[in-house]
């Protein structure tokens, strides 16, 4: 008979932490809900970024690309360095 009340309260220690583990791991939940929405929106936010980084991406390789391609007369516009013109005279 001595041993039952210091089961009662082990079992007492033992439920009472069960519970604050429960009511821990609710508070946990309760945030994890609040902060979902915000979480949507950053990913939303994010992935907006990333599209529109592709799109310029795109752009400007597309813009180097016509660059590469444009004709700038080739060597009939170029003049003779100072000294080629001084070995001509």
């Amino acid at each position: 008979m001595s041993k039952l009340p210091t089961v009662f309260r082990s079992v007492n220690e033992s439920l009472d932490e069960i519970l604050t583990a429960f009511d821990k791991i609710n508070s946990i939940y309760r945030s994890a809900k609040q902060i979902s929405p915000m979480l949507k929106q950053a990913a939303n936010l994010i992935a907006e970024a990333n599209a529109a980084a592709e799109q310029q991406q795109v752009r400007l390789s597309e813009a180097m690309k016509a660059a590469r391609n444009r004709s700038f007369g080739g060597k009939q516009g170029r003049r003779t360095s100072v000294r080629k013109r001084r070995r001509m005279l």
